[in-house]
């Protein structure tokens, strides 16, 4: 009897244990489904980081090779040529020059039309110059601060950053130019009358 019963028991446990392990192999199954699909994700992430490298590393080089090709065509006396020698305020210069022809110009107004067509004039002078192998690079101070108009602002910017504002775009030979300091500052001449004041720093980058 006491044989039996100890029988009985241990078939009873082995039953339990068997119940108990009975879901192993199934979640067992279910936890390789989720690391294959865990694997899965983590090498199509791996796959959209490799592309988005190429395609940057492709963008890098387009830009390179532009920047390569417009330095082979820049003419080095751009600044002088188109930057430099722009004339501003030209709608004041003339309504000033027009009451000067007609002795009505008072002493300020005269002092403002000498400065606007003497002084007035953008220049450049280089502060640090650096060469590699394919290139000079120059960096461009501007030496005092000019006054401009709206219409003279579209225009500079125009020529310096290769944007195109209506009807005003970059001249031809145009080296790489980017800005890298601008201060500007609007103020009154008169109650009718507001300009610009501007003072810039740029990078010129052309060919040795």
């Amino acid at each position: 009897m006491h044989s039996f019963l100890h029988r009985l028991i241990i078939t009873r446990y082995n039953w339990i244990l068997l119940l108990l392990l009975a879901p192993l192999p199934s979640c067992l199954i279910i936890l390789h489904g989720y690391y294959c699909l865990y694997q899965l994700k983590e090498l199509a992430n791996t796959t959209q980081i490799i592309h988005k490298k190429i395609l940057y590393n492709e963008l890098i080089q387009k830009k390179e090779e532009k920047i390569l090709s417009q330095l082979k065509t820049s003419d080095p006396q751009y600044l002088d040529k188109y930057v430099e020698s722009l004339s501003f305020l030209q709608p004041e210069q003339k309504k000033l020059q027009t009451l000067l022809l007609e002795n009505r110009l008072d002493h300020i107004s005269s002092q403002r039309l000498n400065w606007i067509s003497k002084e007035n004039q953008l220049a450049f002078f280089e502060e640090k110059i650096r060469k590699n192998s394919l290139f000079c690079e120059v960096e461009e101070r501007q030496q005092k601060t000019i006054q401009v108009n709206e219409e003279d602002l579209k225009q500079l910017l125009c020529f310096i950053e290769q944007v195109h504002i209506w009807p005003y775009g970059p001249k031809p030979g145009i080296p790489f130019l980017f800005i890298t300091d601008f201060n500007l500052v609007k103020k009154s001449i008169d109650a009718q009358q507001k300009v610009f004041c501007i003072d810039m720093k740029l990078v010129k980058r052309e060919t040795l």
